[in-house]
């Protein structure tokens, strides 16, 4: 989720024109249309596919920075997808190692 990086270091000074700045407004609706898409997929299921797969564990960590940065707030479904996630014994253990 190129975005959610983007987003990271524009707010933290890293890129010229910071969030105000007209690469911070692409970002900003590009973030906000790719939250929405997954939202939208897990209408219906509990993980991406339907059954957990590498897809889920891959979007893991993108989900966790997006909750920190503030950007879950209102996402029902990608809230309860990452609890869910949190929730698997091997990602507790994942995290506990890093």
């Amino acid at each position: 989720m190129l975005p959610l990086l983007l987003d990271l270091f524009l707010g933290m000074g890293m890129i010229p024109g910071g969030k105000q700045g007209l690469l911070g407004g692409f970002v900003k609706a590009e973030l906000t249309r790719q939250l929405d898409y997954i939202e939208q997929e897990l209408a219906d299921k509990q993980h991406l596919l339907g059954a957990f797969t590498a897809a889920d564990v891959m979007l893991g960590f993108p989900l966790d920075l997006a909750e920190r940065q503030g950007h879950l707030a209102g996402r029902p479904r990608l809230l309860g997808y990452l609890e869910r996630l949190r929730a698997r014994p091997a990602y507790a253990r994942a995290q506990a190692a890093a």
